[in-house]
């Protein structure tokens, strides 16, 4: 996804990712909930044992979009599954 760059390894449930706090910020208002860490930018993803990959693809999804909301300089609707949350 342009302007995320995952960080280290992909390891179990967890993965480390740098990204503009405008995409950050798109995600929490969509209702996805992870962690600032390693300075500026950084993030941290935990996965539930029980996440399916239609959770993966759906924040795959909302990531993509808000990243294009990025570079187009505004912001799309805000739609959440709770499913996923």
């Amino acid at each position: 996804v342009p302007g995320v760059e995952v960080v280290g390894t992909r390891e179990a449930n967890a993965v480390f990712a740098r990204l503009p706090e405008a995409i950050a910020a798109g995600l929490r208002r969509r209702g996805w909930v992870f962690y600032d860490f390693i300075g500026s930018g950084g993030c941290r993803f935990m996965c539930s044992w029980a996440t399916t990959d239609a959770d993966i693809d759906t924040l795959l999804a909302d990531l993509r979009t808000e990243a294009a909301a990025t570079r187009e300089g505004g912001t799309q609707p805000v739609v959440t599954f709770s499913s996923a949350r």
